[in-house]
């Protein structure tokens, strides 16, 4: 979460390490809310209100696998910096030329798919 709003020395944009804050947020609840069926109600309705952990694990487990899975590939399609830092790394003018215009191609497939 700190990487979102603190500015490092990195290469990533701001705004796109703001929207990706916001959509993992929004995806961790709504993959937990996926998991909250009609039997898990009953079975705090039967508790009374208690929340019973080793019920809840699995479906604990399963979210944040789930949650992870897409927010890694997600992550993979917004951030840009070991992409800018290949570039960086490029000493041959000629050769930058090309690998310039490969990465803004790759950049701008990458930033459209993600959004």
């Amino acid at each position: 979460m700190l990487f979102s709003f603190v500015p490092f020395d990195d290469y990533n944009s701001m705004t796109i390490k703001i929207i990706l804050f916001f959509f993992s947020f929004c995806l961790d609840f709504t993959i937990n809310a996926l998991f909250f069926t009609d039997e898990t109600m009953h079975k705090l309705y039967i508790d009374k209100g208690n929340f019973d952990l080793l019920y809840q694990i699995p479906q604990i487990i399963y979210s944040t696998l789930i949650s992870k899975f897409i927010d890694t590939f997600i992550r993979s399609l917004a951030l840009s910096q070991d992409n800018i830092v290949e570039l960086k790394q490029v000493k041959n003018k000629k050769h930058l030329m090309i690998k310039q215009n490969k990465l803004l191609s790759k950049l701008k497939t990458k930033f459209t798919l993600f959004f």
